[in-house]
């Protein structure tokens, strides 16, 4: 077991959890990291500093305790994205070009598995598409930790600017995940989400597949808003930290084997990872975030552990 030990005030800790001491020397003011070799690991006491996991760097600002940079895998064929979300965990996120208005996608959520952090952050699961013309949304499923089971909530969150930022998750459960052992619970149903732009704003639905539950909703912004219904789609999936801009890598969540088939745009068009529908496609947080592809299907998953080897 490695421990990692650094110094308080003239007191001497030491902790197996790296995040746990990077996080208790910021609160303290900073303080020089060491492992059980004694090898210097990470100065939290500058303005900024770096965490090197294996060969990828992530760049902390010690004042606001937040990441200002970490690694980014992009697709192949992919444009760079410039407004990336640090404080929100390893993401993976595929856009389409400027030049559609309804989307349809079938979600496996039956091969996912969920697991739960080995520290004090809870995180949610997000299975998310996004779709701007003026103004943009998020809608899909939220899968979250809450009375000792993993659930499957519809959400939606209105990113502002007619009426103010709103984020809204429903009560109802579409789905429970199957309880694997005491941290790891792994997905039972698949779904079909659809979501097209209206004149006033959103309508989005979803199926979940085999059963009888089926949930829909208009979102309603102002009338007329949407001159135009043309804009672009985003489909993603991430581990969301709840509470904590400074997530840790390594604590042992996951949420992977994450399926998205045929994502069909206006109809007739398939997005998919270097399809020439796509506009942009990475990965934030490589490699705790990473995508694969299977046939015609593509698989996000997040993952905060390191592979060996």
């Amino acid at each position: 077991m490695i421990l990692y030990k650094y110094k308080l005030n003239g007191l001497q800790f030491q902790t197996n959890s790296l995040g746990h001491a990077i996080k208790d020397t910021l609160k303290n003011g900073g303080s020089k990291i060491y492992n059980n070799q004694n090898n210097l690991i990470v100065d939290t006491s500058k303005n900024t500093f770096e965490i090197t996991y294996n060969d990828y760097v992530f760049i902390v600002d010690a004042i606001n305790k937040k990441y200002i940079d970490i690694p980014i895998k992009y697709y192949p064929n992919s444009e760079l994205e410039t407004h990336l979300e640090y404080h929100t965990g390893a993401y993976n996120y595929l856009y389409s070009k400027n030049v559609y208005h309804t989307l349809r996608a079938y979600i496996n959520l039956s091969d996912a598995v969920f697991t739960l952090s080995n520290n004090d952050t809870s995180y949610n699961g997000y299975v998310l598409f996004n779709h701007k013309v003026i103004d943009q949304i998020d809608v899909g499923l939220c899968i979250r930790y809450v009375d000792n089971e993993v659930v499957v909530q519809p959400f939606y969150y209105y990113m502002g600017g007619v009426k103010p930022k709103l984020f809204y998750l429903d009560s109802i459960v579409l789905s429970k995940f199957r309880q694997l052992s005491h941290n790891e619970f792994k997905g039972i149903h698949n779904y079909c989400i659809e979501l097209k732009a209206t004149s006033s704003g959103w309508y989005f639905k979803i199926d979940v597949l085999n059963t009888k539950i089926s949930y829909e909703k208009h979102v309603f912004i102002k009338e007329c808003m949407h001159d135009s219904l043309i804009g672009r789609f985003l489909v993603g999936a991430s581990l969301v930290p709840i509470n904590d801009d400074l997530w840790d890598p390594l604590c042992g969540a996951s949420f992977k084997n994450v399926t998205f088939d045929k994502v069909l745009l206006n109809h007739d068009t398939y997005l998919y990872p270097s399809k020439e529908s796509m506009l942009k496609g990475y990965s934030q947080g490589y490699p705790f975030a990473n995508m694969k592809t299977k046939g015609h299907s593509f698989i996000f998953e997040t993952i905060y552990t390191l592979k060996k080897g």
